[in-house]
């Protein structure tokens, strides 16, 4: 497992030091997720925070009324858990499902309280993740505020359409799946290469 392109994601958010970087590297395990195979389901605790070295994981969670949405759409590079449950021992309200095939790493919660907590950097990057956190929402927000077809265009800009199922985008992006699906085409034959 090469880990080397989670130390470089980490030390281009801040400075390392080097006691951190030689604890982390053999708390981090492999994963190789296949498709639709879930990480994290509700109600259980989140036990683990993973890295992506290659591949989509998507975020679920039930609205008011019960219906099951994609609040998040995590790629390479990404940090992720279910941040509230893995930090507080709390029960998670977060599905978290793997599209396509997907290369990761994990760190399990009682490794991260033992060894990786006492750290500066720890606490940094947990403030980090959730500053992403929040410009995901954001951008998330930004895109409801356009209408369908400017939707789509900006989606594209932003995540590789065409890998994800159209129905979790259309969630995403809080459309119906056929109007996504006739955007997501349109803007497909306008937009080749």
């Amino acid at each position: 497992m090469d880990i080397s392109q989670l130390l470089e994601a980490l030390h281009s958010m801040f400075p390392l030091s080097t006691g951190f970087a030689i604890t982390l590297p053999p708390l981090m395990h492999p994963q190789h997720g296949s498709h639709k195979q879930e990480l994290l389901i509700p109600p259980a605790r989140a036990v683990f925070a993973w890295f992506i070295l290659d591949g989509i994981v998507i975020a679920l969670e039930e609205d008011q009324n019960g219906t099951e949405q994609v609040i998040r759409i995590y790629l390479p590079g990404s940090i992720f858990t279910d941040l509230r449950s893995f930090l507080n021992d709390k029960r998670s309200t977060i599905r978290l499902v793997v599209i396509g095939d997907a290369e990761l790493m994990y760190i399990s919660r009682k490794d991260y309280k033992t060894h990786m907590e006492p750290f500066a950097e720890t606490h940094k990057l947990v403030e980090h993740i959730l500053f992403l956190e929040q410009e995901i929402e954001s951008v998330r927000t930004r895109l409801m505020s356009l209408s369908e077809r400017e939707r789509i265009k900006e989606f594209a800009r932003i995540y590789p359409m065409n890998k994800l199922p159209n129905i979790s985008a259309a969630s995403f992006l809080q459309m119906s799946e056929a109007n996504y699906c006739r955007e997501k085409a349109r803007y497909n034959s306008t937009n080749r290469g």
